[in-house]
């Protein structure tokens, strides 16, 4: 009797935790996903596929070419599609890595979700232009860009030219927001009185962004990799899951190649693998243990077939291995 009592107990609890970690990852998959890895395509399941207006595709974080998007800071931009989805009611999320390549506000302009000329619509990234701190910024619709026609928050960073950094935009209302530089949530200031958003019915843009009536635009100049939109507010716990998944650098990438690297990851299910080692095998785990795939190790793999969520792929080699966690969106 109490063997049963107990198992039973046991297997409630494995479900309660399974369902909480099965809910935890629903929240991870945006809406929205370019990886810029040599396209212009979402990878979420929605499909918002962007298109081109003169960026150029090139090295990452990672080192990997062809596999972030530049802007030129003179005529490059990207149109997003006119979704609705693509212009979050507040609570949302969005999250990329970037690189400045000038400590110019006119440089700094990164994207607007609702573009309309000569009107402060929307939700848009640049930078305060007295101290050259990051700003994300909501508008009221207003025909002006007048303080009364956006809510501002400044982050305490200054930006790092030529670095990459990994930004998270946390917006829950008019009055409490947050950005995360390279993960941590820095603090900072609000300006302005908008306490509503309103879009445009104009598609958004990443790369440009006009900042004065009646002139022409200020375009972005550096670098853009993995730009996602949540339309929830992720929790700081959920942002360092998502980091501890994202932290890979350059040097890191290249000097400890002793166990494999995947990337990108999280993905929609394809991973590319780079390793000194040569292993054997490649096991595929889920989350309960239980082994879904063996393969033959190559330098890439195709998971596109399984269904979202988090999974362990374990590197076999004579009689040692190594196990990566992965996500799938």
């Amino acid at each position: 009797m109490k063997k049963t009592i107990m198992k039973n107990l046991v297997i409630i609890l494995f479900v309660t935790i399974f369902s909480i970690s099965q809910n935890l990852n629903s929240q991870l998959i945006p809406v929205v996903h370019y990886k810029f890895d040599g396209n212009f395509e979402d990878s979420s399941e929605n499909n918002y596929d962007a298109s081109n207006m003169g960026a150029t595709f090139a090295e990452d974080r990672n080192g990997i070419p062809d596999n972030s998007l530049y802007f030129n800071g003179i005529d490059s931009f990207i149109n997003l599609p006119n979704e609705d989805d693509l212009k979050p009611a507040m609570p949302f999320t969005i999250s990329f890595w970037i690189k400045y390549s000038s400590t110019s506000y006119d440089d700094q302009e990164l994207f607007e979700l609702s573009y309309e000329e000569n009107r402060n619509s929307g939700v848009y990234f640049n930078s305060e232009m007295s101290s050259g701190k990051m700003a994300i910024n909501i508008s009221n619709g207003l025909y002006n860009y007048i303080a009364s026609a956006r809510k501002s928050y400044v982050s305490n960073n200054v930006i790092e030219v030529g670095e990459w950094i990994n930004v998270f935009v946390v917006v829950n209302d008019h009055d409490d927001m947050e950005i995360y530089y390279d993960c941590d949530g820095i603090g900072g200031d609000y300006s302005g009185f908008a306490n509503t958003l309103v879009y445009s019915d104009t598609n958004g843009v990443i790369g440009k962004r006009q900042r004065n009536l009646y002139q022409s635009p200020n375009y972005f100049h550096g670098y853009l990799d993995d730009f996602k939109i949540w339309d929830t507010a992720l929790n700081e716990s959920i942002i360092n899951r998502l980091c501890d998944h994202d932290s890979l650098n350059l040097n890191s990438f290249e000097n400890n190649l002793e166990t494999p690297k995947i990337y990108p990851n999280p993905s929609n299910g394809f991973f590319k693998i780079k390793s000194s080692i040569q292993y054997e095998e490649i096991v595929v785990i889920n989350q309960i243990g239980k082994t879904i795939h063996t393969y033959n190790y190559d330098n890439q793999i195709d998971l596109t077939h399984l269904s979202s969520g988090v999974y362990f792929l374990k590197f076999i080699k004579d009689d040692s291995s190594d196990i990566k966690k992965i996500i799938i969106n």
